[in-house]
């Protein structure tokens, strides 16, 4: 497996990644008020 190759493939997946979670944390904290 080529190593040079392996940061330009883990920066946009982490960065997806942090991006999805950051989404879901907010609709759940929506989702957490609404039922309240």
């Amino acid at each position: 497996m080529d190593t040079s190759l392996l940061p330009q493939v883990m920066v946009p997946i982490v960065a997806i990644h942090a991006f999805a979670f950051m989404i879901a944390m907010f609709l759940y904290v929506e989702q957490e008020e609404t039922s309240a």
